[in-house]
């Protein structure tokens, strides 16, 4: 019985480490890359989208990917 409560928990873990990365919209590359919905905000050019990144949790800029501004973690 504790057997099975163990998979559980390791099995929740693993779907909740999934919801997490799928929900912050993450793209693996070269590095990690999150990407704002079309309601967040657009990306004007690349030095607006950059200096937005900039000045929020990421500390690798951004870049304009089609009309979305995506910031690298």
């Amino acid at each position: 019985m504790a057997f099975k409560i163990i998979n559980l928990y390791i099995f929740l873990t693993i779907v909740c480490i999934a919801f997490v990365l799928a929900s912050g919209r993450a793209t693996m590359g070269s590095s990690w890359l999150y990407c704002m919905t079309s309601g967040e905000g657009h990306c004007p050019d690349i030095g607006a989208c950059n200096q937005y990144c900039l000045s929020t949790r990421f500390p690798g800029g951004g870049v304009c990917k089609g009309n979305l501004c995506c910031c690298k973690a």
